[in-house]
């Protein structure tokens, strides 16, 4: 995420990572599936995209539960 940086004397933008909070709150797909504990489509699909502001790999996320 870019973001501008302030200060008295000047003004940056740099980029940071931002945390979701997500890492008590995400299951592997294989995971989810033996649960069996059913899904909601997304309105919405999102993208994931890693630390290089490249996209991941892995499919987009469509679904939550």
């Amino acid at each position: 995420m870019l973001f501008e940086f302030h200060t008295v004397r000047k003004t940056a933008k740099e980029y940071a990572l931002l945390d979701s909070g997500a890492t008590e709150n995400s299951i592997d797909k294989d995971i989810w599936k033996g649960l069996g504990i059913g899904q909601f489509k997304l309105a919405k699909s999102l993208t994931v995209h890693n630390i290089d502001r490249t996209k991941n790999h892995q499919e987009k996320i469509k679904h939550f539960c």
